[in-house]
């Protein structure tokens, strides 16, 4: 395994850190690359990096759970939970649970804002205040957009 993460490293990865936990064996932490490459400060198994969109995954799932739990609804709409965006998101009383997780939101990606990149908000607040009282990109459910929001 540890080889498998060398590789990843030398592929140009900042750096990487795998748990492997294989039936029969002690779970194991497996490093490479840096934590900060500029300081040559080695990664190791306690170093935290941005895992950008792979987040999406692991809300998909918190989502479905919430779900399964009866805690959330995919139908259930924007201004159903967040009360506050109608009239501030368009489409915030059409656009449901299940349309934001698949995309057809058709609420604008903050990070395609303009200069956006040249100074990346701080904070969840700050990229809503981004979009809020912007049109909506599409009629929500009636096409897809990859989107942060």
């Amino acid at each position: 395994m540890q080889e498998q993460v060398n590789e990843a490293s030398e592929m140009g990865f900042d750096g990487i850190i795998i748990y492997g936990d294989e039936c029969g064996k002690e779970p194991a932490f497996y490093a490479a690359g840096y934590k900060n490459r500029e300081n040559k400060i080695p990664a190791d198994s306690h170093t935290l990096f941005k895992i950008a969109s792979v987040g999406k995954l692991y809300i998909a799932v918190a989502i479905s759970k919430l779900v399964r739990d009866g805690r959330l609804s995919l139908d259930k709409t924007l201004a159903d939970y967040l009360p506050e965006l109608h009239g501030r998101i368009e489409y915030a009383d059409k656009i449901t649970l299940r349309m934001m997780v698949r995309h057809r939101s058709g609420i604008p990606n903050y990070t395609d804002t303009y200069m956006y990149w040249a100074a990346p908000k701080e904070n969840d607040a700050e990229k809503l205040a981004l979009i809020l009282d912007k049109p909506a990109n599409f009629k929500s459910g009636e096409d897809y957009e990859y989107s942060n929001c």
